[in-house]
């Protein structure tokens, strides 16, 4: 491997150095300390968030010539933490490889910054993939919605203080519980059981990026539509499970996010059912009280008249397998070469295979 194609990481976790190598085309050697000068540094959210000035330090004297920040939630990189970095004379060599996306990026204009979806990715597994061909045999809808979602944000408790015991809801599978912590044990037992009884195989590998929220294919089978929450629905997003599973699955969405987030999704070519403007009237007022009369009509719609929503469902499920995956690779090696600049592992193997 030539030289240029190594950076070097500190305290990085083992599957971000292997995105580094098979996404990017970067080898990464592990420091375990920083003693001498280090031309291109990779490190992880926390150990940069928990040591800010130390790192800035560091890039600020030149020990470290580039800082590349490897952030998993983007929400985690707040308008307060970005405008300081975007002021220091140093900015442009502290970068940032982002699973999500900022509230307004355009507003820091000396930082260096990639975006990608990482769910889409790692969701989009052969096995998931059956098992969507297996639910499209199966499913014969014989309930409204599926609703899981618990009361962790301002956001989320209106929702749940206006739909609680709704009648609309009295034909659908709906969770509204303080917390997912029974979810999560479950999901748990569920993957070490698969690891148990296919040992070497690559049905856990399928599941783990879907985290405590692994499909339910029995409620999937039974409901016609799934109401979505996201891990956060206003400010800087990253899109999850939450989004992706129902739409890998081809099960009709209702997502309850800030236009952000809703934009960027029809920026990617996904489709959201919009009868009546739903949408556009729910992004269109601050106020909570029009937001839930709006909801309920939409959702009352639904119930009524559901087939040009599973239409558009199918449209999701089919772009989701057939575009995502070559849409975040191209992206990837394109992020990677940007934050590192130097020759990668693809391009030398380029080079190679000429006989």
């Amino acid at each position: 491997m030539p030289a240029d194609a190594k950076i070097h990481c500190y305290k990085v976790p083992e599957w971000v150095k292997w995105e580094a190598l098979t996404l990017g085309g970067y080898k990464c050697e592990e420091l375990t300390s920083i003693d001498n000068h280090v031309d291109i540094l990779l490190i992880g959210e926390a150990e940069y968030l928990e040591n800010t000035g130390k790192w800035h330090d560091m890039v600020g004297k030149n020990v470290v010539g580039v800082l590349i920040i490897y952030s998993h939630h983007a929400f985690f990189f707040t308008n307060e933490v970005l405008e300081q970095l975007d002021s220091l004379p140093f900015a442009n060599r502290v970068r940032i490889i982002t699973n999500g996306h900022w509230e307004d990026p355009g507003r820091y204009k000396n930082i260096v910054s990639g975006h990608f979806d990482g769910y889409q990715h790692w969701m989009s597994h052969y096995v998931i993939y059956q098992l969507a061909f297996l639910l499209e045999q199966k499913r014969k809808p014989n309930k409204d919605f599926i609703w899981y979602m618990v009361p962790k944000d301002s956001y989320r408790r209106q929702l749940i203080s206006a739909f609680k015991g709704s009648e609309l809801l009295e034909n659908s599978i709906v969770s509204f519980e303080q917390s997912n912590d029974s979810l999560r044990t479950k999901s748990k037992n569920f993957l070490d059981g698969l690891d148990l009884e296919y040992e070497n195989s690559d049905y856990k590998n399928a599941f783990v990026s879907f985290g405590s929220g692994l499909p339910d294919m029995k409620a999937y089978e039974q409901c016609f539509c799934e109401v979505v929450t996201e891990t956060a629905n206003n400010g800087a997003f990253h899109i999850t499970e939450k989004f992706y599973r129902p739409t890998a699955f081809g099960i009709p969405v209702v997502m309850l996010c800030g236009k952000p987030m809703y934009s960027y999704l029809i920026q990617e070519g996904y489709e959201l059912y919009n009868h009546d403007n739903f949408y556009d009237k729910f992004h269109g007022t601050n106020d909570m009280d029009t937001k839930l009369q709006e909801l309920r009509k939409f959702l009352t719609h639904i119930k009524e008249h559901p087939a040009e929503m599973q239409k558009t469902a199918n449209r999701n499920r089919d772009h989701f397998w057939q575009n995502g995956n070559h849409n975040f690779y191209k992206n990837q090696n394109a992020i990677w070469k940007k934050m590192v600049g130097k020759e990668n592992v693809l391009e030398k193997i380029y080079k190679e295979l000429n006989f």
